[in-house]
Order: C-alpha cells, then structure tokens, then sequence
C-alpha cells in the first residue's frame, strides 16, 4: 500500500502589484474564498478550490470584552482609563484526505482547527504597532525562538511543549 495525504484546496498564484512584479503564492488568497451568511459579528467565507467533501473555512469574529482586567493580577492601581476591550477570534477548519494508490476503496478524512484570540483593550496607547509586536511574539511560540522549521509543529504534536531555545 502507498498511503498519500492531500489538501483539498489548490492555491491560485498571483502576481503582485505595482513595482512588485514577483509571482506570490499565499496560504490564504483571497480570490480563493467566498463570503457565506454568518452571524453579526463575524464573517465567514469558505474556499471554492476545494472539493465538497474537504471544506476549507475561515472564520474571523469579535466580541466585546467589559473587563480586560478580569482573571489578571493587576493591582487596581496600575489600571488604565478604560477596562474595555475586544476578543478577536481568528481560525482555520479544514479537511485532509488520506488515500492509497493500491486500494482505491481506502478513503480517510482528518478534520483540523486551528485558531488564535486577541484579546486587546480598546485604549488609544495600545495602537496597532504595540499589537503587532504582541501578534508577532505569540507567533514566535509556534517557531519555539529560532526555529522556524516544521520540527517545532512535530515537537507540539508529540506533546513537547517547551520550545529548544528556551531553558
């Protein structure tokens, strides 16, 4: 048997603008995707590449938060003028399907989810460079430091959840 797992979507290249005139690949183009109806407060779109039974779906929601405070050890003291905030929600569902060149019976699928929160207070001092910075940090614990490689990814799944660079 020669088992193969295969991403149902099909990425469409496109070409940059401007004076960028390099061929980009994105993970997540645009022109792949299509808004479907959701709830108020979210938007959700799916991906037309992909055959029906492997979805690929995104989901990007925000609510709001009255106390960014709430579950903190912050001493009242040292609170800002607002204790409002937002919880953006950010994710990715998708399907793989797993096949085998012998068997042409042999058909799996393997669900996956991933998301991020950002959980941010609604304060002029915390503008978008400040949570860029944060958004980019929290990123980095998917790369365990200076790794940027898939072997971090490999170290999460079996369950190692400290990152080689930090002691």
């Amino acid at each position: 048997m020669a088992k193969s797992m295969h991403v149902g979507y099909s990425d469409t290249v496109f070409t940059g603008g401007g004076d960028d005139t390099a061929t980009v690949n994105l993970v997540l183009n645009p022109e792949d995707f299509r808004a479907v109806p959701s709830d108020a407060g979210e938007f959700v779109a799916v991906n037309i590449t992909t055959p029906t039974d492997q979805p690929e779906i995104i989901r990007i929601s925000q609510r709001k938060i009255a106390n960014i405070y709430a579950n903190t050890d912050i001493d009242p003291a040292a609170y800002i003028s607002t204790r409002s905030g937002t919880a953006t929600l950010l994710e990715l569902r998708g399907v793989i399907r797993e096949d085998d060149s012998v068997d042409a019976a042999y058909v799996k699928l393997i669900p996956y989810r991933l998301g991020t929160t950002l959980s941010l207070p609604t304060y002029a001092g915390f503008d978008q460079d400040v949570a860029f910075a944060a958004v980019m940090r929290h990123l980095n614990l998917l790369f365990g430091g200076k790794d940027n490689s898939p072997g971090r990814i490999n170290a999460l799944m079996h369950g190692v959840l400290r990152p080689n660079d930090f002691l």
